[in-house]
């Protein structure tokens, strides 16, 4: 029997699968799987049999869950995660296709973030399980998404940062004075009696003057305080969320990640 074609919401708001397994028929099942049971809830938008082309796949794609086999013909499908960033893995609900012998690397599967394993042959029950687990994790994380969408209309970040921020350095009895704008400095943080600010072209300034002289110029032209002794720019800084709600990081941008700590999550929503 066949089901009536999706409406262009339902196209729409359909969540984006990739399936990654070197054996044709378990694609095809997987396919049929999602026919199934997530007919007007999800689509398939990429198959890889090989270890090379689901690393460029990965790469590309806009997908939110993956069907993950370990044991490809020519890599592992650990091998084409690692070749991702962690903001581009972070995208992806992993359920990692297995078999019995392989049940040995379900530990670094948790490792790379899978949500849950489908042992083969596939079991129609277990697949709905794993799936219906994924989506969930999706619709909260859409849930935040948009919830910080909102906070971005109520307050903006201002077009330009023009406050400035005066460091006073003493060497050797030698005064120096340096200047910044706000839209130069990434983060600046605590350090004893001090403060660390490091600005765009990764300068990192220590004036001997403690982060509560400075805070008024950032917050005021748009930083936001992530902890008692931290404030980062959001022009500079992405922030990374825990499908808890419960756990932010803000990203620098060479890589580094910062804990948003929990009595100030609220105000840094308001500026995202």
């Amino acid at each position: 029997m066949l089901l009536p074609a999706r409406t262009p919401e339902q196209e729409a708001s359909a969540i984006p699968v990739v399936i990654i397994d070197d054996h044709e028929h378990i694609c095809q099942l997987v396919k049929l799987y999602l026919e199934r049971y997530f007919e007007y809830t999800t689509k398939v938008v990429g198959t890889a049999y090989r270890y090379k082309t689901a690393v460029e796949l990965l790469r590309e794609t806009d997908a939110e869950i993956v069907f993950l086999d370990i044991d490809l013909t020519d890599g592992t499908g650990f091998d084409a995660l690692d070749m991702l960033t962690p903001e581009k893995r972070a995208q992806f609900q992993v359920i990692v296709i297995t078999t019995q012998k392989e049940r040995e690397f379900l530990k670094q599967a948790i490792q790379y973030g899978a949500i849950d394993y489908l042992d083969k042959p596939l079991v129609g029950a277990d697949f709905k399980a794993a799936v219906d687990k994924a989506m969930d994790n999706i619709a909260r994380s859409r849930a935040i998404k948009k919830q910080l969408g909102a906070a971005q209309l109520r307050r903006p970040i201002p077009a330009q940062q023009l406050g400035i921020i005066e460091v006073r350095l003493v060497k050797l009895n030698q005064v120096k004075i340096l200047k910044a704008t706000v839209g130069e400095v990434v983060y600046a943080q605590a350090a004893r009696n001090y403060c660390l600010i490091v600005t765009t072209d990764g300068t990192e300034l220590m004036p001997s003057l403690p982060l509560k002289h400075y805070q008024d110029t950032l917050l005021n032209d748009g930083c936001v305080r992530i902890g008692r002794g931290c404030i980062v720019n959001p022009v500079h800084v992405s922030f990374r969320f825990q499908l808890d709600l419960d756990t932010a990081f803000a990203v620098l941008p060479n890589g580094k990640e910062i804990a948003v700590e929990l009595a100030y999550r609220d105000a840094m929503s308001d500026l995202l």
